[in-house]
């Protein structure tokens, strides 16, 4: 999960305005594992009991989140949430950096 969460956060640290919110239920700083730019910048660390979290998603998603350890949320410039991802899921962490560069690419073009 660690390699995702850096290949993430390089491409999103490329991105003015992108937010990148991971809950969690212990603090990263204590983990030497964790990339040091986690919580820093455009990404957002947010501290939750399993109960917060757990009611968070379940208002969000409708349903019960598993682990809250591994969930990214991704909030474009305008503020509105653009998905709910799984960071320990490559899969998942392919489709919040494809999700990433669409951002890009709007941006970019909004910009001319």
């Amino acid at each position: 999960m660690l390699a995702q969460l850096q290949r993430i956060n390089n491409l999103a640290a490329e991105t003015s305005g992108l937010s990148i919110i991971t809950l969690t239920g212990s603090s990263l700083g204590k983990n030497p594992d964790y990339p040091e730019e986690l919580g820093k910048q455009n990404w957002e660390v947010q501290l939750a009991d399993k109960e917060e979290a757990a009611n968070a998603f379940r208002l969000l998603l409708g349903q019960e989140s598993g682990t809250i350890e591994n969930k990214l949320v991704l909030i474009d410039k305008e503020g509105f949430t653009r998905g709910f991802y799984n960071g320990a899921d490559p899969e998942d962490a392919d489709r919040l950096m494809a999700e990433i560069k669409i951002l890009q690419y709007e941006y970019k073009n909004s910009a001319h």
